[in-house]
C-alpha cells in the first residue's frame, strides 16, 4: 500500500490504524510504515492542555507500535497547530488547575525530546504555540512552505515561553533565540532556514510531498540504528531538561 500527499483533503476522517486510537485533532493514515497525522482545521474548540495531552498519548502509542517507523505531522489550512489564545479567550476554556496544565505540558515536551522514532513535519501554515510550533521545532526534519511564518507571542501576553526558551537556543544559539522569543517577532520561512530552525523551504503546496520523501527514506533505514543515532543527536536537548523544568515552573507562575 502506498499513498500520495493529500494536504487538500479536508472532509474525510481518520482511518483505523491498528494499535492507535482515534484522535480529535488529527486525521491519521498509515502506509509503508509511515503514520501521517494531518492537523484538522475543523478540530473541536481549542484547549491547549487537552491538545498536548492527546498528542502525548498518540506518540506513546506510536512508540510501542512496530508497524510504524516514522511519524509525519502535516499542517493544513491556515495553521499547523492552534494559535496561542489571549488571556480572555483562555479564561473561557475548560478550566484546569495549574498543576494539571503544568504536568501535561511537561510530559508532552519530554515525550517529544525522548521519542526515538523519526518525526518529520510539513509546515503548510503559520506555526505558533502551544502545539504547532513545539511539534515542528522538536521534529527531526522540518519542511516549510515559503509563505509560512513562525512566531512565539508568549511575551506579548505576559507569559513565559517555556518550550521555546528550552529548545530554540540549541538550534539557533542564545543570542538569536533571545531576539525572537523576547520580542515575539515573526520569522519568515527563508529566515528560519537560514538560522537553522527548519530543514528546508519549498514552494507553496509542496511541503507534504517533500516531507513524505524524507519519511520514506527514513522508513527504509535500520530502525535500531536510527533510534540510537537520534538519541545521540538529541543529547543537547536531553541535557537541558532541567532548563525545561525551570521554564515550566516560571510559566506556571506567569499564568501560561
Amino acid at each position: 500500500m502506498s499513498f500520495e500527499p493529500t494536504s487538500t483533503e479536508t472532509g474525510s476522517d481518520s482511518i483505523d490504524v491498528p494499535g492507535i486510537g482515534r484522535c480529535w485533532h488529527y486525521r491519521l493514515r498509515l502506509a509503508d510504515h509511515i503514520l501521517v497525522a494531518n492537523f484538522k482545521a475543523d478540530a473541536p474548540a481549542i484547549n491547549a492542555p487537552n491538545d498536548t495531552e492527546e498528542t502525548t498519548h498518540l506518540l506513546e502509542q506510536i512508540a510501542d507500535n512496530e508497524a510504524i517507523k516514522v511519524v509525519l505531522f502535516v499542517g493544513t489550512d491556515v495553521r499547523f497547530g492552534p494559535a496561542r489564545l489571549s488571556k480572555e479567550e483562555r479564561s473561557n476554556q475548560i478550566q484546569l488547575d495549574s498543576r494539571t496544565i503544568f504536568e501535561r505540558t511537561r510530559r508532552f515536551l519530554r515525550t517529544l525530546v525522548q521519542f526515538d522514532k523519526p518525526i518529520v513535519s510539513a509546515l503548510t501554515g503559520d506555526a505558533r504555540p502551544p502545539l504547532g510550533l513545539t511539534i515542528a521545532l522538536l521534529s527531526d526534519f522540518i519542511v516549510a512552505e515559503e509563505q509560512i511564518r513562525l512566531s512565539d507571542p508568549h511575551i506579548e501576553l505576559g507569559v513565559v515561553s517555556a518550550s521555546s526558551a528550552f529548545a530554540w537556543p540549541v538550534s539557533v544559539g542564545v543570542v538569536r533565540a533571545k531576539r525572537y522569543i523576547m520580542t515575539g517577532e515573526a520569522i519568515s520561512a527563508t529566515e528560519a532556514e537560514r538560522i537553522g530552525l527548519v530543514t528546508e523551504v519549498v514552494a507553496t503546496g509542496a511541503a507534504e510531498g517533500r516531507a513524505l520523501e524524507f519519511a520514506r527514506t527514513l522508513a527504509g533505514m535500520d530502525s535500531t540504528a536510527l533510534a540510537h543515532t537520534k538519541r545521540a543527536l538529541n543529547l543537547p536537548l536531553s541535557e537541558r531538561l532541567h532548563v525545561l523544568d525551570a521554564t515550566m515552573a516560571a510559566a506556571r507562575l506567569s499564568g501560561g
